[in-house]
């Protein structure tokens, strides 16, 4: 893909380098798409560039609540499948994709009570777009680790090419299922302690699993070898009283205690058991 994009850039007379820099940037974030070069350079002049300084805030995504507050585990936002249209969009809310530079995505953990870093983005990534496609459980706020440039595509705008490129919904869908659940394994759970690049190689093995109110996990699970997540939802574990808190995890091995039902419908992460023993030798 570098020969053929060094190639196209050499052989195109644009006016501004800013316009090669988008280019670039576009060019490696659609390649999955495989479209023709000329939608890719059109797509590229509706994006508007900006420039950040290290240290400033890009991108701030406030969930439910107030960025910075733990979010209640009994807050569930809505598990409707989502629509033909976006999210409601919210005034900060666009594609951005980084030109030059880094920007580095940081999250609150709510066992810290303090932002940690996720995960850091460089040339022909994207952000801010997530949101849009997914319910996310996991704020979030972008900031240049670096002198960085940003191309910004309005959601107006990228509404409009979403429905010329019919293929780019699915994937920015799966990219903002994925990022919400990076967040949330790394501010959550256990793997809280380890590098996000250490588990990252497991996001596309994990599925949801819904579970409405006043169902019995244990039955509900079975015997299933698999590893899991409380992502969304209560769990209470009847004999107790007790609530289970977001990110609890368990499987492979561990007996599911038959006291545990649902309070509300509840969403799990499921990693099959062909994944499951990373889990293992990463926590022990």
């Amino acid at each position: 893909m570098n020969q053929y994009l060094n190639s196209f850039l050499q052989s195109q007379v644009l006016s501004e380098p800013i316009q090669v820099d988008a280019f670039a940037s576009v060019f490696k974030f659609l390649a999955p798409l495989d479209l023709e070069t000329d939608m890719i350079q059109e797509f590229s002049q509706s994006f508007e560039m900006v420039e950040f300084q290290l240290g400033e805030t890009v991108f701030n995504y406030l969930p439910d609540v107030e960025y910075g507050a733990v979010i209640d585990s009994d807050r569930l936002p809505s598990d409707d499948p989502p629509s033909d249209s976006l999210q409601e969009v919210h005034a900060e809310d666009s594609l951005y994709l980084v030109c030059q530079g880094q920007v580095r995505l940081l999250s609150i953990d709510p066992q810290q009570q303090r932002e940690i870093s996720v995960q850091v983005l460089g040339m022909g990534e994207s952000f801010g777009f997530a949101p849009l496609f997914c319910k996310m459980q996991c704020g979030y706020r972008a900031v240049a680790a670096s002198p960085v440039q940003v191309a910004k595509l309005s959601i107006t705008t990228l509404q409009e090419w979403l429905n010329r490129i019919p293929s780019m919904k699915p994937m920015l869908t799966r990219e903002a299922s994925a990022r919400d659940c990076l967040m949330f394994l790394k501010t959550r759970t256990a793997f809280r302690k380890f590098p996000s690049k250490q588990f990252q190689p497991l996001l596309p093995y994990i599925s949801e699993v819904h579970l409405p109110a006043g169902t019995a996990i244990a039955k509900a699970l079975g015997r299933q070898p698999d590893y899991f997540w409380l992502y969304r939802g209560v769990i209470e574990a009847q004999n107790s009283g007790l609530t289970l808190p977001l990110g609890t995890g368990w499987g492979y091995s561990d007996p599911i205690p038959d006291e545990w039902v649902a309070q509300t419908d509840v969403v799990l992460y499921k990693l099959p058991l062909d994944q499951s023993q990373t889990v293992i030798d990463l926590l022990q």
